[in-house]
């Protein structure tokens, strides 16, 4: 029987972020949480050609402003030889 989701990507190129090659496959969300990689079988509320696409599930966006804050806040995580009182 196949899955429901609330979203399913499919056909892109799957990296999983643990050093292994990349491979086309599909992504099933459920419930904002994923509940399937790889070949998935099933329907979806909305579907996404990902065809061409990479697609990196549970990416996490480590992007910051600290280098300019290093400047100006003492106390900044990315401030050599600091130690953070939010830490």
């Amino acid at each position: 029987m196949a899955e429901r989701f609330d979203l399913l990507v499919r056909g892109g190129l799957l990296i999983d972020g643990t050093g292994a090659p990349a491979r086309r496959g599909d992504l099933g969300i459920r419930g904002g949480r994923i509940a399937a990689v790889g070949p998935v079988a099933g329907t979806a509320n909305r579907v996404l050609d990902a065809d061409g696409a990479a697609v990196a599930p549970g990416f996490v966006d480590i992007h910051t402003h600290y280098d300019a804050q290093v400047f100006w806040d003492r106390c900044s995580p990315s401030r050599p030889g600091t130690a953070s009182p939010r830490s």
